[in-house]
C-alpha cells in the first residue's frame, strides 16, 4: 500500500495537470473571440460562442468554490487526525 506522502504527491501532480489542461482550454476559448474570422460569423453564432465562454467561466468558478470547500472539510479532519495521533 502506498504511503500517505506518495498519495498526496500523486494527487498534487494530477491536479497540476488538470489545471494546465483547463488553462489551455480556456486560452483557446478566449483566443477564438479575437480572431479575424470571428467577425465573419453570423451574430447568432457569435452570441452562442460568447454564451459558451461565459457559462464555462461560471462552471469553472463554481467547481473551484466546491473544491475549496471540500478541501477545507477534508484537510480539516485530516489535520485533526494527525493532531490526535501525535498526542
Amino acid at each position: 500500500m502506498a504511503k500517505l506522502n506518495q498519495k498526496i504527491k500523486t494527487a498534487l501532480d494530477e491536479s497540476r495537470m488538470l489545471i494546465l489542461g483547463t488553462q489551455i482550454f480556456l486560452g483557446f476559448q478566449y483566443r477564438a473571440i479575437f480572431e479575424k474570422t470571428f467577425e465573419k460569423l453570423p451574430p447568432t453564432s457569435q452570441y452562442f460562442k460568447l454564451a459558451a465562454l461565459i457559462s464555462l467561466c461560471f462552471l469553472l468558478s463554481a467547481f473551484c468554490l466546491l473544491l475549496s470547500a471540500f478541501c477545507l472539510l477534508y484537510y480539516g479532519t485530516l489535520f485533526a487526525a494527525f493532531r490526535f495521533k501525535a498526542n
